[in-house]
């Protein structure tokens, strides 16, 4: 059971907060708030990249609504106010809760409508990779090819420096079927192109369904090749054995933060090399 768990990391709640404590933090957790007053659609999501041209690293904050996000960021070190980006329609980003970041570019999934009103358009809606260059500083939009169950949560996630959609849903028999799509190394692919991504791999897990609502915070933190790490609800954390689908363990998340290790986003990796005299 260690060995399956030895490309997660286990952050105390204190050591999130004193990262968080690096950039403006009383902008940054207006940002973060989830507003439920009158509109049960206002949501929040966060990317945090690297700029491979300034060796600068970056947060990225969608703030969204049920017709338009509104992004900003904040350049770690250099900026000392949020600087507001061009706002983005038609988007809905009231189910995001995950983003990845890979090779300069942060990526989320999120419904785009056909309209700009969400109420008319709920059954009207594409399912969109939003995609944002750290460097550049701008966003692009690519229409997902792949085939989503319509009872389903998706969301992105990073396998091996590879980005993933995984899709979370309801099988016969009280069963949770966990699809794996895995995005060609190509970072040239056109990831609109059905042939740019393979279904990696399908997991079901017995006898879980029963008790889990999809709706209810559940989504997928991590993926290898031996399990799959799914959040369970408010409190709960499941590590799934790929090849049979069983449920390993529980790690209670009420008191931590479970996040994947990122070696491509740790400060030594990046720093510029000096040049040699030698």
């Amino acid at each position: 059971m260690e060995n399956k768990k030895q490309d997660v990391i286990f952050v105390p709640k204190e050591i999130v907060i004193e990262i968080l404590r690096r950039v403006p933090g009383h902008d940054l957790a207006e940002k973060l708030k989830m507003v439920c007053v009158g509109n049960i659609d206002l949501a929040t999501s966060v990317g945090f990249g690297f700029c491979p041209l300034s060796y600068e690293y970056k947060v990225v904050v969608l703030d969204g609504n049920s017709e338009v996000i509104k992004p900003s960021i904040f350049t770690i070190g250099t900026d000392h106010s949020w600087r507001a980006l061009k706002v983005i329609p038609h988007h809905n980003i009231s189910r995001v809760v995950t983003t990845v970041y890979l090779k300069g570019i942060l990526y989320w999934y999120v419904n785009t409508c056909t309209s700009t009103m969400v109420h008319s358009c709920h059954r009207r809606t594409t399912k969109t990779l939003l995609c944002f260059d750290v460097t550049k500083e701008e966003f692009d939009m690519i229409v997902v090819p792949i085939e989503i169950p319509e009872y389903s949560i998706t969301n992105v996630v990073e396998k091996g420096e590879k980005l993933c959609l995984v899709t979370l849903s309801c099988g016969p028999i009280c069963s949770l079927l966990i699809n794996v799509y895995v995005a060609h190394n190509n970072i040239d692919d056109d990831l609109s192109n059905l042939n740019s991504w393979k279904k990696e791999f399908t997991v079901t897990a017995p006898s879980i369904a029963y008790q889990l609502d999809l709706d209810d915070n559940v989504y997928t933190i991590i993926v290898t090749d031996e399990i799959v790490v799914i959040q369970l609800g408010d409190y709960n954390s499941g590590f799934f054995h790929v090849a049979t689908g069983k449920l390993l363990g529980l790690f209670s998340t009420t008191r931590a933060t479970l996040i994947p290790y990122k070696s491509s986003l740790v400060a030594f990796c990046h720093r510029p090399l000096l040049p040699s005299f030698s």
